[in-house]
C-alpha cells in the first residue's frame, strides 16, 4: 500500500472520527443527559420511563455545518496550538539556508525553523495546508554533524512535500482535545473528595453544576476515552506510516 493510500486512510478516518464526536458530544448533552434527568422525573412519578434515547437534537445540514466547522477550527487553530508549545527563537543562518535550499530541490515553499533549547536531540514538523514550520532542538545540533543535520531537516521536508505534515498535525490536535475532556471529565470525583484542591471559581461552578457535572463524569467521560483512544491509535498509525 503506497503511502499516499495510508494517508488519505488515516485522513478519512480522522474525519469520520471528528464527525463522530461532534455527533456524540451533541447527542450526550442534546439527547442522552437531558432524558436522564426527565427520565428520572418522569419514573419517580409514574414508575415508566418512554424517552427515545435514539436521536439527533438537530437537523443534518445543521450537523454537517457543525462538523465541517469543527475541522476548520482545527486545520486553522491546530497549527498555532502545536506550535504554541514549542517556544524558541527563529533557527541561525546556517540551518535557515540549508532547509531553503532543500525546500527549493523539493519544489516546496520553504518552512520556517525554529531553534528550541532542549538537551533532547529531535527534530519534527508541524504544518497546515499554507506554511509549516521544523521545529529543531539545540541538543540534535550538538549531537550531529553538518551532513547528518542535512540528513535529518532532508526527511523533515520530505513531510512538508508529502503534505502530511498537515494530517499530523490536525491528529494531534484532535487526540488533545479528546484526552483532555476525558480527564477534565474524571477529576469530578476528585474535586467532590478533595473540596480544598478547588480553585474558587472551580468551586461555584461545581456547586451550581454538580448534577451536570456528574451526568458527565458517568456518562460523558466513557464516549470520550474510546475517542481518546482512537485519537492515539490513529496518531501512532499515521507517524509509522510517515516514517515507511
Amino acid at each position: 500500500m503506497s503511502l499516499r493510500v495510508r494517508i488519505a486512510a488515516v485522513l478519512a478516518a480522522l474525519i469520520g472520527l471528528n464527525a463522530l464526536l461532534v455527533v456524540t458530544l451533541l447527542w450526550a448533552y442534546g439527547v442522552l443527559v437531558p432524558g436522564v434527568v426527565a427520565g428520572t422525573f418522569v419514573f419517580l412519578q409514574q414508575g415508566a420511563v418512554g424517552f427515545e434515547f435514539l436521536q439527533l437534537p438537530v437537523s443534518l445540514p445543521t450537523l454537517a455545518v457543525l462538523v465541517v466547522g469543527f475541522l476548520v477550527a482545527q486545520a486553522y487553530y491546530g497549527y498555532r496550538r502545536v506550535l504554541a508549545g514549542t517556544a524558541g527563537g527563529d533557527a541561525d543562518d546556517a540551518l535557515a539556508s540549508t532547509v531553503r535550499r532543500l525546500a527549493m530541490g523539493a519544489d516546496v515553499p520553504p518552512p520556517d525553523v525554529h531553534l528550541i533549547d532542549d538537551d533532547t536531540p529531535t527534530c519534527y514538523t508541524v504544518g497546515r495546508l499554507t506554511d509549516a514550520t521544523i521545529v529543531v532542538t539545540t541538543g540534535l545540533v550538538d549531537a550531529l554533524d553538518d551532513d547528518e543535520i542535512e540528513a535529518v531537516l532532508a526527511h523533515e521536508v520530505a513531510h512538508v512535500a508529502n503534505r502530511d505534515v498537515t494530517l499530523m498535525t490536525l491528529t494531534t490536535l484532535f487526540f488533545e482535545i479528546a484526552d483532555r475532556g476525558y480527564h477534565a471529565a474524571r477529576l469530578v470525583p476528585r474535586a467532590i473528595r478533595d473540596p480544598e484542591a478547588r480553585s474558587g471559581r472551580g468551586g461555584i461552578a461545581l456547586q451550581w453544576l454538580l448534577p451536570l457535572t456528574l451526568l458527565t463524569y458517568a456518562f460523558v467521560s466513557p464516549l470520550l476515552w474510546l475517542f481518546a483512544t482512537g485519537a492515539d491509535r490513529a496518531t501512532r498509525t499515521l507517524s509509522h506510516a510517515r516514517e515507511l
